[in-house]
């Protein structure tokens, strides 16, 4: 059952917080931005785009998330240490809001 309010809801958590999905997959490792859409979209079903990662990535970096450096032709972008905490701190905070909300309403 799709309703508007829950495709602004999708919207919110995948788009509008892409910074965290793509910091999820450079805690596994270093990685390009073309490598990181395609593991997003395999490992959280859905497709960031061809540029929106690029410009998250920028913003990150420009907040020292993140670190980049290139291998021949390729932009790789690294996780910093400040990144790893924000992302740390972002999944505690979206825990404790999930724990707030009563899920017994929900059942069956």
């Amino acid at each position: 059952m799709e309703t508007r309010a829950l495709e602004r809801l999708k919207k919110k958590i995948q788009v509008e917080v892409l910074w965290l999905y793509i910091a999820s997959i450079l805690s596994e490792g270093d990685a390009y931005a073309y490598d990181i859409s395609k593991k997003i979209e395999a490992k959280h079903g859905f497709n960031p785009g061809k540029v929106l990662p690029y410009v998250v990535l920028g913003k990150m970096e420009s907040e020292g998330l993140v670190k980049s450096y290139y291998v021949e032709r390729r932009k790789y972008y690294t996780l910093t240490e400040k990144g790893r905490q924000a992302y740390c701190h972002a999944i505690s905070m979206l825990k404790a809001l999930l724990e707030k909300l009563p899920k017994e309403k929900c059942s069956g």
